[in-house]
């Protein structure tokens, strides 16, 4: 409860502030709830000049890296939820260790590959900037949402004439239904349980 305040809380306050008129905004103490709403903040913001090309790229860093980190975080998921080999939890332990380097490690020979490869200050080399950073917690989550999945599924559709990679494509929708269903079932069980 604590953690989520932490969080929404702020973005209370900028939003409020966002729709308030700008002589509210000046105020001190500012109210916690708006007595009126205005837009001209929002629309000073919007039409000062590159904001709306820069949130565009935003969104598009966004959903390119969303989409790059899914299909390569996926599959190292299923094998680490899926599979026994040896050193797998040591390859686990190495993946989140990857979080620990400061941002400068990878940035400069990022950087060093980017100008080689003619796409330095470029929307897509950012979008696989915030790939390289996003992949490491791809992994683990998947590979998480993968063990609660059940194993029948899986032998079901391989029963069905599936291979292992086309069983795989059959789960991997499902993952965020069932993901849902647990977090909204975990939390229907605490309230009724207090």
């Amino acid at each position: 409860m604590l953690l989520s305040a932490w969080v929404l809380v702020p973005i209370y306050l900028i939003t409020v502030t966002a729709f308030t008129p700008r002589a509210v905004s000046y105020q001190f103490p500012k109210p916690l709830v708006p007595t009126e709403l205005s837009g001209e903040t929002v629309s000073f913001f919007a039409h000062s000049a590159g904001v709306l090309p820069a949130l565009w790229r935003s969104v598009l860093v966004a959903v390119i890296t969303l989409c790059l980190s899914t299909l390569l975080g996926a599959p190292a998921g299923y094998a680490l939820a899926r599979h026994r080999f040896r050193g797998k939890e040591a390859y686990r332990l190495l993946i989140l260790s990857t979080r620990a380097f400061p941002v400068v490690i990878l940035s400069i020979p990022l950087a060093v590959n980017f100008i080689t490869w003619g796409i330095y200050d470029t929307t897509i080399s950012v979008a696989l900037m915030h790939t390289a950073l996003a992949l490491p917690f791809t992994v683990l989550i998947t590979s998480s949402i993968f063990v609660s999945v059940p194993r029948d599924l899986e032998e079901a559709a391989q029963t069905l004439g599936c291979t292992p990679a086309g069983a795989f494509f059959l789960l991997a929708p499902s993952l965020v239904v069932i993901y849902v269903i647990r977090r909204y079932l975990l939390g229907l069980w605490g309230r009724v349980s207090r």
